[in-house]
């Protein structure tokens, strides 16, 4: 996709071009990338996926190099984990972490289009994005772009076959409703409906001629929520003993989570607030890092990841 919008979203003051829609995609053997999704949008848009022969890394070594360089930089950010329990040491990572994770992608695309692409390439011998500007100029035809940026993202959303009833159409325990639905009430088929993890407030029905009818809750005073929140209401539900197909109950378990998430964030900015300002500075920075974390004993438990979305197929 074009770049532009997303940049200043971000409020990213920086020049990023590249975008099109390639012919084949290289990608490793990972699940995600076999994902329905995944082949699927890429069959509507023309898209070949091509998955690299398993246990050859080096197919991956360019991409590999970029992450490498990326994620050296993020280890100097306030917060970092390190490389492994060992470096990290005694260096309190959820203390010194002072970036929301909106503020880390702006800054994340700074370090893209701003830092990394004006950067001499030794295997370019240019910068990366003169030598976009370069590719650019030998092309013959113009670089094929989404036509309906909309529906190219809904293309590639995961996505659960339905039926449709009376009653609506009905997705991990909520029930969606729409007018134009009614044709499609007991029609004996059951329909493509694809869904965004970050936000179950809506679901997208594929039609027939490949456009979606954007379906909302059949009940609009549930709050959005995510497929992780939904999934972990559920569970708690379950604990209960209650069923979580109730759908009142289970946004008031929701509900429920946010409370005690917040409570005990503002409890934690209360705390942060409240003790007395270190005087040494974060050992990122500092040039003894690495012996600081071999004279420290590694922690009990290993740091735990950020809860990432997962895409399921």
């Amino acid at each position: 996709m074009p770049k532009a919008a997303y940049l200043a979203a971000l409020q990213v003051d920086a020049d990023w071009p590249a975008c099109g829609l390639p012919s084949w995609l290289p990608v490793d053997n990972a699940k995600e990338f076999r994902a329905r999704a995944l082949r699927r949008g890429g069959e509507q848009h023309g898209i070949q996926i091509v998955y690299r022969p398993p246990l050859q890394p080096h197919f991956g070594g360019q991409v590999e190099r970029l992450i490498g360089t990326l994620m050296g930089e993020v280890h100097r950010l306030p917060g970092t984990t390190f490389r492994s329990v060992a470096k990290r040491g005694t260096y309190d990572s959820a203390g010194q972490a002072a970036m929301t994770l909106a503020e880390w992608e702006a800054w994340l695309a700074w370090q893209i289009a701003g830092v990394y692409h004006l950067r001499p390439h030794a295997a370019l011998g240019c910068t990366p994005l003169a030598a976009w500007q370069k590719g650019m100029e030998r092309m013959r035809t113009p670089v094929r772009e989404p036509s309906d940026p909309q529906r190219f993202y809904l293309d590639f959303l995961p996505f659960e076959q339905r039926s449709v009833g009376r009653a609506g159409l009905r997705l991990f325990n909520i029930f969606y409703w729409h007018g134009a639905l009614a044709s499609y009430v007991h029609d004996g088929n059951k329909h493509i409906v694809r869904y965004d993890p970050r936000d179950l407030s809506r679901v997208y029905l594929r039609k027939a001629g490949g456009s979606y009818l954007e379906i909302p809750y059949r009940d609009l005073s549930h709050r959005p929520a995510s497929l992780r929140e939904v999934q972990s209401g559920a569970r708690r539900l379950r604990s209960l003993g209650v069923s979580p197909c109730d759908e009142r109950r289970l946004f008031e378990a929701i509900a429920r989570q946010r409370e005690m998430v917040e409570n005990s964030r503002n409890k934690t900015l209360r705390a942060r607030r409240q003790a007395p300002p270190r005087l040494e500075k974060s050992p990122v920075f500092a040039p003894s890092v690495k012996q600081q974390a071999v004279a420290n004993p590694e922690p009990d438990h290993p740091v735990d990841p950020f809860p990432f979305e997962i895409w399921h197929e």
